[in-house]
């Protein structure tokens, strides 16, 4: 008869959640085993060619004592010692409350918010790429920011160690707005006018008060003598004005 292989238990061992899972484990090739899990047979695996076996089964967060039963070659059925292991609990899956989907936003920082577990990582994703990560607050809520490049965008968030994103969100980022070319002072060049007497034309980048100075006469004077000028501060080259007697 072929010699007796106790069935062995090799994962899960610690660092999932609860849920679905696949224990597995090795044995005798052909032979049956039970699954015992807290002292309750949930069911039957049968070893393969290879001498592994595996069993799915749906646990929830929580800790278990995992025990094997298999038959000797004299038809006795034997035990192994138990073994123990946890399952964590499964993080709610976050929220992406804003960027709002089918967006159009400007260039520039681009504000992400959401909900999730308190305490859980949540992985911010362009396509296929993370971009970042958040930790969600006590609050229950996460942000993050970033300056992404114009363009469309396929936004997801998911729990860290998540292979499936939970939601996500379509945006296009605006180009950047060009710049409008600076304003050209036309007073960088001033020309002064043209002194007649009894007039004055105006020169490029003149105004009343400049006019008073250069000509040596009174500011109020030259008011007084041009009543059509309502603002002293407007004048425009060009432009003929009275001056007062000197």
């Amino acid at each position: 008869a072929a010699e007796f292989v106790l069935p062995t238990f090799t994962a899960p061992i610690a660092d999932i959640a609860g849920g679905d899972i696949t224990l597995v484990g090795t044995g005798a090739p052909g032979s049956e085993i039970e699954i015992v899990i807290n002292g309750e047979v949930v069911g039957t695996a049968v070893v393969g060619d290879d001498g592994t076996w595996s069993f799915p089964a749906t646990l929830p967060a929580g800790d278990y004592e995992l025990a094997l039963r298999a038959v000797d070659g004299s038809g006795t059925a034997v035990s192994t010692d138990p073994f123990t292991f946890s399952l964590a609990a499964t993080a709610a899956a976050p929220t992406l409350d804003a960027p709002v989907d089918g967006s159009s936003v400007d260039s520039g920082e681009l504000n992400f918010s959401g909900t999730g577990e308190p305490g859980s990582e949540v992985e911010i994703l362009d396509g296929d790429v993370v971009v970042g990560t958040a930790v969600v607050g006590d609050d229950g809520t996460w942000t993050f920011s970033t300056t992404p490049d114009a363009g469309d965008h396929a936004y997801a968030v998911r729990n860290r160690g998540d292979s499936e994103a939970a939601a996500s969100s379509s945006v296009t980022v605006a180009e950047p707005a060009v710049a409008a070319a600076p304003a050209v002072n036309v007073c960088q060049e001033p020309q002064p006018g043209i002194d007649q007497g009894d007039t004055y034309i105006v020169g490029v980048c003149e105004w009343l008060t400049r006019i008073a100075k250069r000509l040596g006469i009174e500011y109020f004077d030259l008011i007084g003598v041009n009543p059509q000028i309502e603002n002293p501060n407007l004048v425009y080259p060009g432009q003929v004005i009275n001056l007062p007697p000197r």
